[in-house]
């Protein structure tokens, strides 16, 4: 089985320190919540996604998936 931790759970943190946060926790993943980096999933840039994926293959940890809800209590 293996762990991913929704980066939501880590605040305004940048994702690179969030992937980072996540390998040293032990998980295998992260997802990302995309409304933690832009309004909503399809407006994502070729820059961010890739920022996204060279963050946690930095970490040694895989993008596990995404979660595209926005919370009611967020910003």
């Amino acid at each position: 089985m293996k762990l991913s931790l929704c980066n939501e759970v880590l605040g305004d943190m940048p994702f690179p320190e969030q992937c980072a946060m996540a390998a040293s926790l032990g998980y295998d993943g992260i997802e990302l919540a995309p409304f933690t980096v832009v309004d909503g999933p399809r407006e994502m840039t070729a820059k961010q996604i890739a920022m996204v994926r060279l963050a946690a293959a930095d970490a040694g940890i895989a993008k596990m998936g995404g979660v595209s809800a926005r919370p009611a209590c967020s910003k």
